[in-house]
């Protein structure tokens, strides 16, 4: 399967601070946070004898939209921005210089082991090995969005926050009667 897509908006919530400002309605249509491109997802399965099967899936995903945030002082927190959401703006000044923020793609596959073991041993009983995220990709599900001016805070814009799951595997035992 293969979805493209596009989201653009204001508000993610319904409560928004930028409304207040009158300043930041230039910049409050965007691209939103569910705003993912591409999707593409690939599924095969084989049948070998003896009821042994073995199946994967294969899933791409384009990044998600971020946005720079600016300290405002009214509020006393990073919500402002200053360029359109899902953009960065290089220069303050300049919009022209202005590029798309998103979070990296990202690939992840899993498979399925499974074996039957009726033609073996006449009773239904399957075997049942589950490999999820097989490759270990662990993308980062968030960035540091603030235009943090302290260079000695723990984090700094752009920085990763948060990663997928690693790498995990379940085993089972069907008995079907």
């Amino acid at each position: 399967t293969y979805t493209l897509s596009q989201l653009e908006g204001t508000a993610e919530r319904f409560v928004s601070e930028s409304f207040d400002n009158p300043r930041q309605a230039p910049y409050e249509y965007g691209y939103l946070a569910d705003d993912v491109r591409h999707k593409a997802r690939v599924t095969l399965s084989y049948d070998f004898p003896y009821g042994f099967q073995v199946g994967g899936t294969a899933i791409y995903q384009s990044g998600r939209p971020e946005s720079k945030l600016f300290m405002n002082n009214f509020y006393g927190g990073y919500m402002d921005r200053r360029a359109p959401r899902g953009y960065d703006p290089k220069e303050v000044d300049d919009p022209t210089d202005d590029v798309e923020l998103r979070l990296p793609d990202f690939f992840y596959t899993n498979v399925r082991f499974a074996w039957r073991l009726k033609e073996l041993t006449t009773q239904d009983i399957w075997l049942i090995a589950d490999v999820v995220n097989l490759l270990n990709s662990r993308p980062s599900l968030g960035m540091e969005t603030r235009n943090i001016t302290d260079p000695n805070a723990p984090t700094q814009f752009g920085d990763p926050i948060g990663r997928g799951d690693p790498m995990s595997m379940s085993l089972a035992v069907r008995y079907m009667f």
